[in-house]
């Protein structure tokens, strides 16, 4: 499993998916899009796809490296020993910063980071010879949190959350090596708990408790992985939506990541 910044293709036409999503333990967050979408790749890519600048080649001469859209550069690194290393920054049409973070032999290293247009942050991760290391962070356009998660040894590892536009948690659950285990806890915006479900080895497992007006009823864990929320009857939660200017071949987070089709 892959899991590479803000990671594998996440395209905005995608529809919005439901519980039948992939398995625990196979859940996406996005890769880098720093060009144009309409700009021509060029046609030597890196087969890996670990280095995820859309439309750098996978080798080029030693030095400096840019692309230019219409005359504005947006995107600019440097080749050594024929790969990407370094510093690479990436901007949007507008001169406004878009991506920025550093690469060692082609891979991802050290933390990255993506801005709307307005230069709020909107993603902030970290990599470890190309795998994804320590918290991970996605915010909304106002600022708010959108999600938070722990990575140990290129797995999520640790407390995975993700929130309300208005920073109420909305999801809380924990993952150990790559697989979800133990107690998810589903909130609606304004904190109250609305459903319960339990993992196991990255399966549904036991009962689950939804909570309504009426009270806790329990219901038995569903066959495939879902959100408590969903499982109870609810909607898939948070939603985060592209940004502003973003097109159709962007490459950006548009949903709950637990519940996206491969």
């Amino acid at each position: 499993m892959r899991w590479p910044l803000l990671l594998l293709p996440l395209l905005l036409a995608c529809p919005q998916s439901g519980p039948a999503g992939p398995q625990q333990g196979e859940r996406r967050t996005t890769r880098i899009l720093v060009s144009a979408p309409t700009q021509e790749v060029e046609p030597e890519q890196d087969d890996r796809e670990v280095f995820p600048i859309a439309g750098v080649p996978s080798t080029a001469p030693d030095g400096p490296w840019e692309k230019t859209v219409d005359g504005q550069v947006v995107v600019r690194g440097e080749f050594q020993g024929g790969r990407p290393v370094g510093a690479w920054r990436s901007w949007y049409a507008s001169g406004a910063k878009r991506v920025e973070g550093a690469l060692r032999d082609g891979l991802p290293d050290g933390e990255w980071r993506i801005w709307y247009e307005d230069g709020t942050p909107r993603e902030v991760g970290g990599y470890v010879e190309g795998k994804p290391a320590g918290v991970w962070q996605l915010f909304y356009e106002n600022g708010k949190p959108f999600e938070r998660m722990s990575h140990f040894g290129g797995e999520p590892d640790g407390l995975w959350t993700l929130y309300w536009p208005n920073g109420t948690p909305a999801d809380v659950m924990t993952w150990v090596a790559g697989v979800q285990t133990g107690l998810e806890n589903s909130h609606s915006p304004d904190g109250v708990l609305v459903a319960t479900g339990e993992f196991q080895h990255g399966r549904p497992t036991g009962t689950w408790t939804c909570h309504g007006p009426e009270g806790p009823r329990t219901i038995e864990a569903p066959k495939k992985p879902t959100t408590p929320r969903v499982a109870c009857g609810g909607d898939t939660g948070p939603f985060l939506p592209p940004p502003a200017g973003a097109e159709a071949g962007d490459d950006f987070i548009t949903r709950n990541p637990k519940l996206e089709d491969d």
